[in-house]
């Protein structure tokens, strides 16, 4: 790190006499940066631990957060940060850093709750047999053997895969992505994939000769 002509030169950590000081001035004496997890006393200039027992930093306060731990985020009284940490007020939340009461991404599983096309900034859970979604009307990820589908009103939700042995089947129901063991994918004279089963004992095939793993003790005989 620079500093201006007029300042001590800054001297490692290991040579700091400073507990908890990260760097410290050429006397030794006086602290320049703290460690992770600790802030300057303005009145005695020691590092002292974060006051708020949910504090990831506060180096240039001890008494003021800059940023909470997981799933913590800022007090604010009047559009002000307080310098506190909350715990995110909605229980299916994993990100609100910015205002403990606003979350910015919920756990996997549910997605912000949509008012009007507009974010609520609270959590439900994902359409069924979703995995994962953006908002309440978007899934990004369906369940094995579902794919996505847009609706008319524009949600996008999961469906069951029209084709048989087909695991998975991304936004076209009726084109398989996936198969299931012991089948292979294969485009049909329609232009839709379909899922066709492998040769005898085998488990895993690119088409119905060419075998890559087979049942238990069975092994792969090359010609």
């Amino acid at each position: 790190i620079e500093k201006d002509a007029n300042a001590n030169k800054i001297i490692k950590e290991d040579k700091c006499q400073i507990e908890n000081c990260s760097q410290c001035a050429e006397d030794l004496k006086t602290c320049i940066s703290c460690q992770y997890g600790f802030g300057f006393d303005k009145n005695s200039g020691k590092c002292i631990k974060c006051s708020d027992s949910h504090c990831s930093s506060c180096f240039d306060d001890y008494t003021y957060c800059t940023l909470c731990d997981y799933k913590y985020g800022f007090e604010n009284k009047n559009g002000v940060k307080t310098g506190k940490c909350k715990k995110c007020s909605d229980e299916f939340c994993d990100n609100c850093y910015n205002d403990y009461t606003v979350c910015n991404r919920c756990i996997s599983g549910y997605g912000l709750i949509l008012n009007q096309e507009t974010s609520t900034w609270k959590c439900e859970k994902c359409s069924d047999n979703c995995n994962t979604c953006s908002d309440s009307k978007t899934c990004t990820n369906c369940k094995s053997f579902y794919g996505l589908s847009v609706q008319p009103d524009g949600s996008t939700i999961c469906e069951l895969c029209e084709q048989e042995k087909c695991s998975s089947c991304d936004f076209n129901i009726k084109n398989c992505t996936g198969c299931v063991l012991r089948y292979f994918l294969s485009k049909g004279e329609d232009d839709l994939f379909k899922c066709n089963k492998c040769g005898q004992f085998c488990l895993r095939c690119t088409s119905e000769n060419v075998c890559t793993g087979c049942e238990y003790y069975f092994g792969i005989h090359k010609f």
